[in-house]
């Protein structure tokens, strides 16, 4: 059993021969008193008490002598086996649930990843443009046609949309920046900051977000908020893109974070094209750096984007958005199945040594005898 530390309580059975540091606490149980697993799994349910008994600070830590005065519920050794059978049963269960469970994340993640592949390679409304009007097809024209370069084509995609590079849906007025370099001290009712920790795949965690002095923001004027940006993380942890709504009108960014200020297109579905994953890949791939990444603003304004009508844009946004509402609601349902099937163990394990699991046996060699043996025991 570990002593020390966010390990405190922490059990293993060894299988084979080996010696413990201070920072272990081992028992070699007496086979004709207790039932090694028995042990183990009563220890397992008394981890709570013995971490509500580490001492210390930063590394709070129980003595040997605390294991040792521990109070140990001991039935007749057959009532013993009996717990231990039907706790191995039921909690193999819950082991197999478990990992059932551990599976919905990787296909939700794998469901919103290929409706974004549909939504931007034209397969998710390739039945809508059969029906749509012909002007509803019509390609747009970019806001700063002097900004259109020949740009690679990283999917396929239908021949009425238009490739043109991220710079090219800019509001001509602003340019694609980073924000403030030094944040500074916290300070209390100063601006918002947003960071890297803040932009998720689509989303802005207001989470501990980080306020910094009024003459600091100002500085970096050119990326205050006015809604309806898109932030890209540039720097460290890559992939985050999301929409900035209108309630952080007047909030600002650090460098790590990329101002994009579109205009002429939904704002929605270039976010939706940046995180779908040849999006990702051509930004990992224009990342430089070794311990530290990042990607350069220039290489950012050259970021291939393909561009539908405005009127196919609004329908792929308003597909991709129903189906992920399905997949946030199946991530609901599993978060709660999750906290439910984590309730189980500590549940089965209180039973069992509450004497609620398995029945008891009036044939069974009586307690009191058990304890006469190992006062004998102690005696010797």
């Amino acid at each position: 059993m570990a002593l020390y530390g966010a390990t405190i309580g922490k059990l293993g059975t060894m299988t084979f021969p080996a010696a413990t540091n201070q920072a272990c606490a081992n028992v070699i149980p007496d086979g004709q008193l207790i039932e090694a697993s028995y042990l183990f799994y009563y220890l397992l349910a008394e981890r709570q008490r013995f971490i509500e008994q580490g001492q210390g600070g930063a590394q709070p830590n129980i003595s040997q002598e605390i294991v040792r005065n521990h109070p140990l519920r001991l039935p007749p050794l057959p009532e013993q086996r009996r717990i231990v059978a039907k706790l191995e049963k039921l909690l193999g269960k819950v082991d197999a649930c478990k990992e059932r469970l551990a599976k919905i994340p990787v296909l939700l993640k794998r469901f919103r990843q290929a409706v974004l592949a549909a939504a931007c390679s034209g397969k998710l409304t390739a039945d809508w443009r059969g029906e749509a009007p012909p002007n509803s097809l019509l390609p747009l024209e970019p806001p700063n046609p002097g900004d259109m370069i020949n740009v690679e084509e990283i999917v396929d995609a239908p021949g009425s949309w238009r490739w043109i590079p991220l710079q090219a849906v800019c509001d001509p007025g602003r340019s694609i920046c980073y924000g403030v370099i030094k944040l500074g001290a916290e300070t209390p009712n100063g601006i918002p900051c947003l960071r890297t920790s803040n932009v998720k795949p689509l989303a802005i965690d207001t989470t501990n977000v980080k306020r910094i002095a009024v003459a600091i923001s100002d500085e970096y004027r050119r990326t205050l908020l006015r809604g309806g940006e898109l932030l890209v993380n540039v720097r460290g942890t890559l992939g985050g893109v999301a929409v900035v709504p209108p309630d952080m009108h007047g909030w600002n960014v650090s460098r790590e974070v990329a101002v994009v200020p579109v205009q002429g297109v939904l704002p929605r579905f270039i976010a939706l094209w940046i995180a779908s994953v040849p999006c990702q890949d051509w930004l990992t791939g224009a990342a430089k750096g070794v311990a530290y990444t990042g990607i350069n603003i220039a290489d950012l304004k050259l970021l291939p984007v393909v561009i539908p009508s405005l009127a196919e844009q609004s329908e792929i946004v308003r597909r991709v958005d129903a189906l992920f509402a399905v997949a946030d609601q199946i991530q609901t349902r599993f978060e709660r199945a999750r906290e439910q099937v984590e309730k189980l163990t500590p549940a089965l394990l209180g039973r069992a040594f509450r004497g609620e699991l398995v029945p008891q046996d009036p044939n069974d060699e009586p307690a009191s005898a058990l304890l006469a043996r190992i006062r004998a025991k102690r005696n010797l």
